[in-house]
C-alpha cells in the first residue's frame, strides 16, 4: 500500500522553515550592521571634542516577524549633528563646519545590510 503525501502540508512546513531561517538571518544582519555603523560613525565623526564622536549609540528592536535598529546621537550629540554634517552660518557671515560624516556611513550601512541579507538567503538551503 502506497503512503499518501500531503503536498500542501509538506510545502507549508518547508516554507515555514525557510521563513524562520530568513527571519533569523535578518535579525542578525540588523544587529551586526547597526553595531558596525555605530563604530564607523564614531570613527568618522569630527574629533574636536570626544563627546561628539563618542556620542553615537544604537538600539535594536526585534519583533516576532521583523527587526529594526536605530543608530542615534545621544547626550546632546543630536543637537549639533546636522550643523556639522551640513554646515552652518557663523557670526562673521561665512559658512563653516560642513563635514559630511553621517551620509557616507548611512550609504555604507544600506549597502552592507543588503549584502548580508543576500548572502544569508543564498546560503539557506
Amino acid at each position: 500500500m502506497a503512503q499518501e503525501i500531503n503536498l500542501e502540508k509538506e510545502m507549508r512546513e518547508i516554507l515555514d522553515e525557510y521563513a524562520l531561517q530568513v527571519s533569523s538571518a535578518t535579525r542578525q544582519a540588523v544587529r551586526d550592521t547597526a553595531k558596525e555603523t555605530t563604530r564607523k560613525l564614531k570613527k568618522a565623526s569630527p574629533k574636536n571634542t570626544k563627546k561628539y564622536s563618542q556620542g553615537w549609540a544604537y538600539t535594536v528592536e526585534a519583533g516576532a516577524v521583523d527587526s529594526s535598529a536605530t543608530v542615534y546621537g545621544k547626550k546632546r550629540t543630536y543637537l549639533i549633528a546636522h550643523l556639522l554634517e551640513n554646515g552652518h552660518l557663523m557670526r562673521n557671515g561665512r559658512r563653516g563646519g560642513q563635514r559630511q560624516h553621517i551620509k557616507p556611513v548611512e550609504e555604507w550601512a544600506i549597502a552592507e545590510f543588503e549584502r548580508k541579507i543576500r548572502e544569508e538567503v543564498e546560503g539557506i538551503q
